[in-house]
């Protein structure tokens, strides 16, 4: 319970809480709202979510480096898996950086 009230603050005090649910207020067919993704991204699909298509993130993300499906982690993934996450964030800084 400490670890979920922990995280949860964590969104609160940095101001971070409603960005953090941008996902659940727009629509994926409102283009309005929905802008394009230009920066290098690395997309990460936790196993709960290992239905979402690459296709789907390419409506998104216009340069993606790298598309994985981890076998860990739910909502709370870098929590959950931090260790792949962070090799993750590593390969894409090197990839962005070559």
């Amino acid at each position: 319970m400490d670890d979920v009230l922990t995280n949860a603050a964590l969104y609160w005090v940095t101001r971070s809480i409603g960005t953090s649910f941008r996902p659940y207020r727009e629509s994926p067919d409102d283009d309005e709202l929905h802008s394009l993704i230009e920066v290098p991204a690395a997309i990460v699909v936790q196993r709960h979510e290992a239905g979402y298509p690459r296709s789907l993130a390419e409506k998104s993300y216009t340069d993606i480096r790298s598309f994985e499906r981890l076998e860990r982690g739910g909502h709370f993934t870098a929590w959950e898996a931090p260790d792949a996450v962070a090799r993750i964030v590593r390969e894409l800084e090197v990839n962005i950086r070559n």
